[in-house]
């Protein structure tokens, strides 16, 4: 099968915080693939079932720790899940921070997880999703740790002739790491937005920062872009995908 476009969402979906307001919203959107970071193994049921998206690709970026800061059971895993309305053709990750082997435990550190992009290809498709190596730097530049995953992010992503890139950068847009990525590929993020962080339900209120992004090159583009709010800590967004 060959599809001419693909209806997207990503979304930073905050483990199982919001699942009340994530899967109605989803459900109306009625898409062919959903991008979720800091999603848990053990949603994917729920998730896929409830939203019609039979197949599956979890990444696993840290297994759970009922620390303080995260209180993820010790049997659940947290990472970054690709739901589908049809069978990939191909998937896989590369990880920029950590090793590729060896699945961490998640701690009081936000840096503890392993960091990846991971991609699938549906049709003729290449979608990848990541989320960046986290900073308190949110104003100002990247810390010496970012920039070095982000020069291993960006050989990566090279491998991809063609693709749409989404997800958490966990750097500003209007910042160094941000205009690399702009000035390689097509920005799509929504220009006149000025933040995709939620002030409800974030735990550092109205940041005022846009770190959630859609990127395309090659011969993918994208059409038909949205701005998904109220349903997460993030913003989302909600696209079309199409080729040249």
């Amino acid at each position: 099968m060959t599809k001419d476009s693909l209806t997207v969402v990503s979304l930073n979906i905050q483990q199982g915080k919001h699942l009340d307001k994530i899967i109605p919203t989803v459900m109306r959107i009625h898409p062919e693939v959903c991008c979720f970071q800091e999603a848990l193994l053990s949603s994917i049921p729920k998730l896929s079932q409830k939203l019609e998206l039979p197949h599956n690709y979890f990444i696993p970026l840290a297994n759970g720790s009922q620390t303080r800061s995260w209180n993820i059971h010790p049997d659940d895993q947290w990472g970054m899940l690709f739901l589908s309305r049809v069978a990939f053709k191909d998937k896989g990750f590369h990880c920029y921070a950590g090793d590729a082997a060896v699945i961490p435990e998640i701690n009081e550190h936000y840096n503890s997880p392993r960091r990846a992009i991971a991609w699938v290809k549906i049709s003729k498709f290449t979608l990848l999703q990541t989320h960046f190596t986290w900073t308190p730097v949110h104003f100002g530049g990247v810390t010496f740790e970012q920039s070095a995953d982000f020069a291993k992010l960006l050989a990566g992503l090279d491998q991809f002739p063609a693709g749409v890139l989404c997800g958490d950068l966990n750097s500003p847009r209007g910042k160094s790491l941000w205009s690399q990525l702009a000035n390689r590929f097509t920005d799509y993020t929504p220009p006149e937005i000025v933040t995709t962080i939620d002030p409800k339900l974030h735990r550092a209120g109205d940041l005022k920062i846009v770190v959630d992004c859609v990127f395309a090159w090659g011969n993918h583009m994208v059409t038909d872009i949205e701005l998904l709010t109220g349903v997460s800590d993030h913003y989302g967004f909600k696209f079309i995908v199409n080729s040249t």
